[in-house]
């Protein structure tokens, strides 16, 4: 069977700050692949400081702590929302732009709104003489403050004891964006959806979805769909089997004949040739 084009409408709405108040045991783009089953991608979807996306190139992810599992909030065609990562690189995570993940790519879901789960940990504060390892293990009540920003935590940490029902109360003074949206999840449906449930990485059943389908760098989309696994040829949105593409070497899906490749190949061996000065574009007669 010749693999489908995605009708997936899922889109990358916005960055959410959230590295610094939410831990994973692993970082977060080892939970990207493990999720995914997949390696990460060569290059990233975001279009960085480019002030002329649609014309810009995907630049490499570079490896080490220049790749990072960014936050953000993903939204379909019906208006659903998730928390997800996506692997970008970071000044990408860290340009403030709402829509810097531009092109396709495949998000990982953090948040489970039905279960009223979420993987990793909550951090506390961070306060000068404190164990930065401090976590919630259970969270009682929250209050938001819309006027001055400020979010209110009451809840258990794991510095106390199994048997002490002291409740710890922390202010975060400028919350991070992810913990601001699951305060909204806590506060949003009474004492159930405030008393979410964190899951281990491997326990936490996540969803993984593509995300800006269709949607490519403009100068070098061939690259950057190769490294995506979808067809190459122009036009196509196809995704390429990756035995096929193992066995043959082409990122090219079966409704396309060898052909194609051998046409494709030529125009960039002509375009190439043209850069160099060894050749001229042709008249197209």
């Amino acid at each position: 069977m010749a693999p489908s084009t995605s009708t997936s409408t899922w889109e990358v709405k916005r960055h959410l700050e959230g590295s610094s108040s939410h831990k994973t045991n692993v970082p977060w783009t080892e939970y990207w692949t493990t999720k995914t089953g997949k390696n990460l991608p060569l290059l990233c979807p975001g279009c960085g400081k480019d002030e002329n996306p649609e014309g810009a190139a995907a630049h490499p992810l570079l490896g080490g702590n220049r790749t990072v599992g960014c936050h953000v909030l993903i939204q379909d065609a019906t208006g659903k929302l998730r928390h997800a990562i996506v692997p970008a690189c970071s000044p990408c995570n860290l340009a403030k732009k709402p829509f810097n993940i531009r092109w396709l790519c495949e998000a990982v879901t953090i948040v489970d709104p039905d279960r009223k789960t979420f993987v990793g940990k909550i951090m506390l504060p961070k306060e000068q003489n404190t164990p930065t390892s401090r976590h919630w293990v259970e969270i009682i009540d929250v209050l938001r403050e819309n006027s001055t920003g400020k979010l209110t935590i009451w809840g258990k940490t794991n510095m106390q004891a199994k048997d002490d029902k002291t409740v710890i109360k922390k202010v975060y003074t400028n919350p991070e964006d992810f913990l601001w949206e699951l305060a909204v999840m806590w506060n949003g449906e009474g004492m159930q959806s405030r008393k979410m449930i964190r899951k281990n990485d491997s326990n936490f059943i996540a969803e993984v979805f593509e995300c800006n389908v269709k949607r490519y760098p403009g100068r070098n989309q061939r690259a950057y769909k190769e490294t995506y696994g979808v067809c190459t040829v122009q036009g196509c949105h196809r995704y390429v089997d990756a035995a096929k593409m193992v066995t043959d070497g082409t990122n090219i899906c079966p409704l396309h004949s060898k052909s194609e490749k051998k046409k494709q190949d030529r125009s960039i061996e002509e375009a190439f040739a043209v850069q160099l000065g060894f050749g001229e574009k042709r008249s197209g007669r």
